[in-house]
């Protein structure tokens, strides 16, 4: 969640909490986390957070959801907080997702939604981002990918460049291959294109290439 910017502002990690996580019942799945607002590093505060998911996988379609709650502490409140908030009546920052995935037999589709509301506890900045795939497997061995991707900001708040305003539009394609030369080892291959524009700059354009051999142990 985060392919174009989404997931810099989505901490989705709790640390020093706990977890509930129920036992798996005719394919479905929940969560429940907590996180105390404290660190133990010297010199840094943490904001309090909990969240929520739910995941479903039967036969062909798999489905899972999230959402988190982090407080927004001011730095009068909490001086060593990171990040600290805006403004003293900032709202809590929210982080919501969803995926989805369908096998077809012939390919597999997938997609996503996220949004991130109060970005960085500036009231009312908000960043959305959805992606599609689809994965085609052409033999056993052999699978070929695509996949698009596009992200924005309401203008508020920057979701990727701190303290920058104005809205931003990000969008992004890929495609690849992986073919199977073991059941522990594939080699791989891919390009992906980048675009970020903001009205009255320099937008910034961005291609990756990608081609490697892994194997697990």
């Amino acid at each position: 969640a985060g392919a174009l910017g989404l997931g810099n502002v989505a901490t989705l990690r709790l640390n020093n909490g706990i977890s509930y996580t129920t036992p798996k019942m005719s394919g479905f799945s929940a969560r429940a986390q907590y996180a105390l607002g404290e660190n133990n590093a010297a010199g840094t505060d943490a904001d309090a957070a909990y969240a929520f998911s739910v995941s479903y996988a039967g036969g062909p379609l798999a489905v899972g959801a999230y959402y988190q709650v982090e407080s927004c502490e001011t730095a009068a409140a909490k001086p060593n907080a990171t990040p600290a908030c805006a403004v003293a009546n900032s709202e809590d920052r929210q982080y919501a997702f969803v995926g989805v995935k369908y096998n077809l037999g012939m390919a597999v589709l997938k997609g996503s939604y996220g949004h991130a509301a109060n970005i960085r506890g500036v009231n009312n900045a908000d960043s959305s981002e959805y992606q599609i795939g689809v994965d085609v497997p052409v033999s056993s061995a052999l699978v070929l990918t695509a996949s698009y991707a596009n992200a924005g900001d309401n203008g508020t708040q920057s979701a990727t460049v701190a303290g920058a305003t104005g809205k931003i539009d990000r969008e992004g394609y890929a495609v690849g291959a992986k073919y199977s030369l073991s059941k522990r080892t594939f080699m791989y291959a891919g390009v992906s294109y980048y675009e970020q524009t903001k009205a009255g700059a320099l937008n910034n354009e961005t291609t990756l290439y990608a081609l490697g051999l892994q194997h697990n142990f």
